[in-house]
């Protein structure tokens, strides 16, 4: 099976310095408020907390078993807690987690693929395909494609999250020339 090591999808360190989880990983008087406002019990509020900060770094979602402990750790010190609360293993099967996660989306601002999004990923994996056996170039290729999408806005993914724009604030202006050249 492919990992997500194998792709160009962003991954947690197992092991970030304290300057990393100082600027990735702490919560904000804002996260912390909308965790409060949307959560009754300790367990689902760090549980929404370390779904709001790994989804920050990434653009996706993990379970919490696949967040590192110095981060679950790093979450639950900014929240308030002195050690990771019993229980939190048990966040990953529960019902609030789904519904945490479109809450995630929702104060981010992003939204989950449209279907004109799955159609076009389905036209880049296929034609990556033809060129390619290994899955794990298939998958790179095609999120190449969504990227070079994305920053051209011929193709309405989430080109108007917040995610987006930081995103498109940290390519590097020599990379513009390139796309200049890949596109027509």
């Amino acid at each position: 099976m492919l990992s997500p090591s194998d792709t160009a999808y962003p991954l947690l360190r197992e092991s970030p310095t304290g300057r990393e989880l100082q600027e990735l990983f702490t919560p904000n008087l804002s996260e912390l408020g909308f965790a409060g406002e949307n959560t009754r019990q300790h367990i689902p509020r760090l549980g929404l907390l370390l779904l709001l900060k790994s989804f920050q770094k990434l653009g996706y979602f993990l379970r919490l078993a696949e967040i590192p402990t110095p981060i679950v750790s790093h979450v639950a010190k900014a929240a308030g807690w002195n050690q990771i609360p019993d229980g939190l293993s048990a966040y990953d099967a529960s019902t609030p987690r789904f519904r945490h996660m479109a809450l995630v989306r929702s104060y981010l601002g992003v939204t989950r693929f449209s279907d004109a999004a799955r159609k076009l990923m389905l036209r880049f994996c296929l034609a990556s395909s033809r060129v390619r056996e290994d899955l794990a170039d298939i998958v790179n290729m095609a999120i190449e494609e969504l990227v070079l999408s994305l920053i051209s806005k011929k193709e309405p993914l989430n080109s108007g999250s917040k995610i987006s724009e930081r995103f498109l604030d940290k390519i590097p202006l020599s990379f513009w020339s390139v796309v200049k050249n890949m596109r027509p």
